[in-house]
């Protein structure tokens, strides 16, 4: 499936309460590009509707490895950490 396909059907799927179904459109996604930064911040948010805390924390690593010097993605980072009292990780975002 082409990347706007699935950008597309998961923001329908969203609109529509269906989480589960919208997360799994961009992880589908984010395996054929997993250096879209655009899938991973659509992927995010819903993970954290879902509390997949721990699958946000994982993508956001990955994405690190290939982005180390990214600072929004460490933000969000560093936020997801923070969100599940792990400070002392957090701070060093």
């Amino acid at each position: 499936m082409r990347r706007e396909e699935c950008l597309q059907g998961s923001r329908k799927a969203r609109q529509e309460g269906r989480l589960r179904e919208a997360a799994d459109s961009l992880e589908q996604a984010l395996a054929q590009y997993p250096d879209d930064r655009a899938l991973l911040f659509e992927l995010v948010p819903l993970l954290e509707q879902l509390e997949r805390q721990d699958d946000v924390l994982e993508r956001l690593d990955q994405a690190l490895e290939s982005a180390p010097g990214d600072a929004e993605i460490r933000m969000a980072r560093a936020r997801i950490r923070a969100s599940l009292g792990r400070f002392r990780e957090a701070t060093q975002d």
